[in-house]
């Protein structure tokens, strides 16, 4: 695999996946995360990790990233994190940033940066582009090469949903996916 030949991506509070794709496609990741996360987030491929509720994280990425910031993917896509990711691309030429929410209203673009919402069920959209991504991140995961997300069970499959979605609320989860077992569930 050849690296891409974009010096740095930026990756506000992305999950581990996304950021183990981009350090092992070439890029020079440079993410946000809680200060619990860093040294995780370094251990998945970031150089350089920064709080993502700290006010001068954009100049703070601006400034390790130097004037070839060209990509942003914004797992977040809320709360501010849109226009951040717009202010941190420093490249002369055209940048992207890649959201996961339909586009805020107004369309935070700027001349020179274009924001693209993606959604996240693309690959089911082409079956061919589907089945091969898939393959290829078991082929990755099988080979160690990718590492799974951390993750916490939540008790009692299906009913343990609103237990869930309270943790997320309160800012209790923070590194790791929430797992229901639809088999535990109790109906």
């Amino acid at each position: 695999m050849g690296a891409i030949p974009i010096t740095s991506s930026c990756l506000y509070s992305c999950c581990g996946s996304v950021i183990q794709l981009a350090h092992l496609f070439g890029f020079n990741v440079i993410a946000t995360a809680s200060p619990a996360n860093h040294d995780y987030v370094k251990s998945l491929g970031a150089k350089h990790v920064f709080d993502h509720r700290d006010p001068d994280v954009v100049s703070k990425i601006r400034e390790v990233a130097g004037p070839n910031l060209s990509k942003v993917y914004d797992a977040v896509s809320e709360g501010g994190t849109v226009e951040a990711s717009v202010k941190s691309i420093t490249s002369s030429s055209e940048g992207k940033v890649v959201i996961i929410l339909p586009l805020p209203s107004p369309d935070p673009s700027t001349a020179s940066v274009k924001v693209i919402a993606t959604g996240t069920s693309k690959a089911t959209e082409i079956p061919a582009l589907g089945e091969a991504v898939y393959w290829y991140l078991g082929e990755l995961l099988s080979r160690g090469i990718l590492i799974p997300n951390k993750f916490k069970i939540i008790p009692g499959g299906l009913s343990g949903v609103n237990e869930g979605l309270s943790l997320q609320r309160r800012h209790k989860i923070s590194g790791e996916k929430l797992v229901y077992r639809i088999a535990d569930s109790k109906f």
